[in-house]
């Protein structure tokens, strides 16, 4: 299992009173899949996995009033 801060990305701006704030980022920027979990069932001759979260983008306007 692995996990690395660099595939992550964030940004923010703020107006000058710092009364509205602006911020975009994203995870997992290089969309890369990998099993973060998983199990054999050998009495089935199945494994099952489950893989980390595809890329994903956010965008959050704050105000402060």
């Amino acid at each position: 299992m692995r996990k690395t801060t660099s595939d992550c990305g964030v940004s923010s701006i703020a107006t000058a009173n710092g009364k509205v704030t602006f911020t975009v980022g994203g995870t997992n920027l290089t969309d890369k899949r990998y099993v973060t979990t998983g199990q054999p069932q050998i009495a089935g001759g199945v494994i099952f996995g489950t893989y980390n979260p595809p890329r994903e983008w956010y965008a959050t306007l704050g105000m402060k009033y």
